[in-house]
Formats: structure tokens, sequence, C-alpha cells
């Protein structure tokens, strides 16, 4: 393998792991019961920033933002296209791996307060045939 393949791969490799870092963050900013309190308190004091706070696509761009903005720093100086390009993959893959990870926390593992049992998947009835 060359030196060019190499490098592209870990770039690739990055990219994905920046992705994946995204969608847990922006999930845990908008979703998680700690931040709750910072949600509800943001909300009170401003509708757009309440909506942003709350909706984890919005927030993914803004985390997506923040690391597109450091690997950008840290890749030698690509060209500014390149950043936007990090910038909207990152911002696709943190909105698939949240979205994911949301699901498979509500869906396939629901918790008491949900309304399931903690470790058993919740039993959707089938429709009427």
């Amino acid at each position: 393998m060359d030196a060019f393949s190499q490098d592209s791969l870990i770039r690739i490799g990055r990219l994905i792991e920046m992705g994946v870092a995204t969608g847990v963050a922006a999930l845990t900013i908008t979703r998680s019961r700690p931040l709750r309190p910072v949600r509800d308190w943001v909300r009170s004091k401003s509708d757009w920033w309440g909506e942003l706070i709350s909706c984890p696509y919005c927030m993914a761009h803004w985390v997506a933002a923040v690391f597109s903005i450091w690997s950008f720093a840290t890749w030698g100086r690509p060209r500014p296209i390149t950043g936007v390009l990090i910038w909207l993959v990152t911002v696709g893959l943190g909105s698939v791996s949240a979205k994911s990870i949301y699901l498979a926390i509500i869906v396939i593992l629901p918790t008491k307060s949900e309304g399931g049992e903690r470790g058993k998947p919740e039993i959707i009835p089938k429709a009427a045939a």
C-alpha cells in the first residue's frame, strides 16, 4: 500500500470517528436527563436557542463545526472547500449515528420510565390483516 492510500484511509477513519462522536455528543446534549434542567432553562430564555439545544439534528451541525475546525487545523492546511466537505460529511455521519443510537436506546431497550422493562424489547402488536 503506498503512502497516499494509507493517508487517505487514515483520514476516512478520522471522518467516521468524528461522525460517531458528533452523533453521541449531539444526542447527549439534546436528550440526556442530566442536561434536562439546562435545556429547560435555555428554552425558557429563548425559543430559538431552546429548539437548537433540543434538536439532535440541529445540534449535530454545531458539534460537527467544532470537530471540523479542529480537524481542519490538524490536517496540514487543506483547501477551504475541504473544510466545508469535512463539516458536511461529519454532520451526515453524526445525524445517522445519533438516530441509530437513539432508536437502539428508545425502541430496542426501553426503560421502566418509558413504559417497558429494562433489557426486554417492547412487543409491537401486528396490524389487523
